[in-house]
C-alpha cells in the first residue's frame, strides 16, 4: 500500500485510512496529521478513527464502513468537532492481503476564508450560489458535481455555454466539461487536444490578471487572430474566463460565453467563487479515478482483477457469441521455490504480456497468482481456437508454459458461468497432458 500512501501524502485534502474490522488508523496524509495533531504515522498504532477524528468513545453512529465495497464510492456530509467545520467526504474500500481498508477523502467547503469572503461582496448572488453548491454536493460522483456546478453557473449568469478546459500532456488543452443552454450547439467534442499556441494568450494574461473578459469578439480579431479563428465559428460574441489554479500552478480555466450586456463584472465575481469548488472537485475526480483503477486493476500486470471481471459480466456482455480462454502458468511454484519469487514475478509478467499480445482486442483478467482469463465477445469458434494455439506458442517463446483451456457459445446461448467452468476443465486436461508427456512429477511441481 506504500505507493498509495505516497500518492496521497502531499495531497491538499484530508485523507485517512482505517481497518474496516478494527477501526484502527493505518494512515493519515500530512495535512490530516497536522490538523489532528498527530506527530507521525508510527504514532497511529493503536489509535482508532472514531477516537482520533471524531472524539467518540465508540464507533460513530453515522459510520458507513459496513456498506463499503471495493470499487464503489460513497459521498457524505458531516460536522467534524475537531476541525469545527462541515466537511464533504468520499469513502471507498480497498482490499490488500486479506485486510479491508476504508479510505476517506474529505474537504471543508468553508476552508478557504479568503475565497468565501467574496460572497459578502456580492450579497445579491449569495443565495443563488449557496443553492447551487448545496445541490451540486448532493451528487454522487465528482463528475456529476462538476456538471451540476456548470449548469448552475450558466443559469445564474444567463450565459449560453459554461465549460472547463484542463492542461494535458505536452501542454495541450482539453475541454473536459461543458454545459450548454437549450438550443445551443455543444462544442466539447471539437475542442480536444488543442495546440498550446491557441490558448497561450490567455495563460500569459493569467500571470498578471485573474480573469480574461471579452465584451465584443471583434475586438480581438487583429490582436489575437488564432484565438479569434477558434471562437468565431462557435458563434461566441463575448466571454469571461478565469484560471483554475492548484498549488500555485495554473491547471486550466473555466469560462462562460455570450453573457448579457453589462454583466461581465458580476460574472467574474461568481466564477472566482466557483473556481475554488471546481478545482476541489477536479482533484477529487482524479483521486476517485485513481482509486477506481486500483480497485479494478491487478497492480502487478495491469490486467483486470476479479472485481473488474464481475463488473464486466454485469455491465458489458452483449447477445453476441462469447469465447472464454482460461490459462494457468505451469511450474510457477517450482520457480518460486527454487529461484525465488522475483523470478516467479517476472514469469507472471511475461505470461501477462503474451496474453495481451494475442488477445489485445478482448477483455483480460488475472484471477489469482497464476490464473488468467480472456473473454472474447463476437468471435467464432475457429478464431478462438486459433488464438489459443497462438498464445501457447507466444508464451513458450517467452519461456512460459501455459496450460490453456477454451469454451465457446454462439450468440443467444451464452451462459458465462458454464463457459468458465468448461474452459477451466479444459485447461486442467491440457495441464495433465503436459505432465503426462513431459515426464515431470506433477506433485513436485
Amino acid at each position: 500500500m506504500k505507493i498509495l500512501w505516497d500518492y496521497y501524502e502531499n495531497y491538499d485534502e484530508y485523507v485517512y485510512a482505517s481497518d474496516v474490522d478494527t477501526y484502527e488508523l493505518v494512515y493519515m496524509n500530512k495535512k490530516t496529521r497536522e490538523a489532528f495533531n498527530v506527530d507521525s504515522l508510527q504514532s497511529l498504532a493503536g489509535k482508532t478513527c472514531y477516537e482520533t477524528l471524531q472524539l467518540c468513545s465508540s464507533p460513530c453512529t453515522l459510520c458507513n464502513s459496513s456498506k463499503l465495497e471495493p470499487g464503489m464510492f460513497t459521498r457524505g456530509y458531516n460536522f467534524n468537532p475537531i476541525l469545527e467545520q462541515y466537511i464533504s467526504t468520499v469513502d471507498t474500500m480497498i482490499l490488500d492481503n486479506g485486510r479491508r481498508y476504508r479510505i476517506q477523502i474529505a474537504h471543508s467547503v468553508m476552508e478557504d476564508e479568503s475565497k468565501i469572503s467574496l460572497i459578502s461582496k456580492y450579497k445579491d448572488m449569495g443565495g443563488l450560489i449557496n443553492n447551487a453548491l448545496a445541490m451540486a454536493f448532493q451528487k454522487i460522483s465528482p463528475d456529476e458535481t462538476i456538471q451540476c456546478l456548470l449548469e448552475h453557473l450558466g443559469q445564474i449568469l444567463k450565459g449560453e455555454r459554461a465549460y472547463i478546459f484542463e492542461k494535458g500532456e505536452h501542454n495541450r488543452d482539453f475541454n473536459t466539461h461543458e454545459w450548454v443552454a437549450a438550443g445551443v450547439i455543444p462544442e466539447k467534442e471539437h475542442l480536444q487536444d488543442l495546440d498550446p499556441s491557441i490558448c497561450e494568450p490567455w495563460y500569459e494574461q493569467f500571470k498578471t490578471h485573474d480573469y480574461v473578459s471579452i465584451c465584443n469578439l471583434e475586438d480581438i480579431r487583429e490582436t489575437t487572430p488564432i484565438m479569434y479563428s477558434m471562437l468565431e465559428p462557435q458563434d461566441i460574441r463575448s466571454l469571461v474566463v478565469i484560471p483554475l489554479r492548484h498549488d500555485g500552478k495554473t491547471i486550466g480555466f473555466c469560462g462562460i460565453d455570450n453573457l448579457p450586456d453589462g454583466t461581465a463584472e458580476f460574472a467574474v465575481g461568481v466564477l472566482r467563487i466557483m473556481a475554488y469548488f471546481i478545482v476541489t472537485e477536479l482533484q477529487r475526480r482524479d483521486l476517485v479515478r485513481s482509486l477506481n483503477e486500483m480497485s479494478y486493476l491487478d497492480q502487478q500486470t495491469g490486467l483486470g482483477n476479479r472485481h473488474a471481471y464481475r463488473r464486466h459480466i454485469d455491465e458489458n456482455l452483449s447477445d453476441d457469441s462469447l469465447g472464454v480462454v482460461f490459462c494457468d502458468i505451469t511450474g510457477l511454484k517450482r520457480i518460486n521455490d527454487q529461484l525465488g519469487h522475483s523470478h516467479g514475478d517476472r514469469m507472471i509478467l511475461r505470461a501477462a504480456e503474451s496474453i495481451k499480445n494475442v488477445f489485445e482486442d478482448h477483455s483480460l483478467f488475472r484471477f489469482g497468482g497464476d490464473e488468467f482469463v480472456a473473454l472474447c465477445s463476437a468471435i467464432d469458434k475457429e478464431e478462438l481456437e486459433k488464438k489459443a494455439k497462438l498464445l501457447k506458442t507466444d508464451a513458450l517463446s517467452r519461456d512460459v508454459n501455459l496450460a490453456i483451456g477454451t469454451a465457446w457459445a454462439p450468440a443467444g446461448c451464452v451462459n458465462v458461468d458454464r463457459l468458465m467452468s468448461d474452459s477451466e476443465t479444459d485447461m486442467y486436461r491440457d495441464k495433465a497432458e503436459y505432465y503426462a508427456t513431459s515426464g515431470l512429477d506433477r506433485r513436485r511441481e
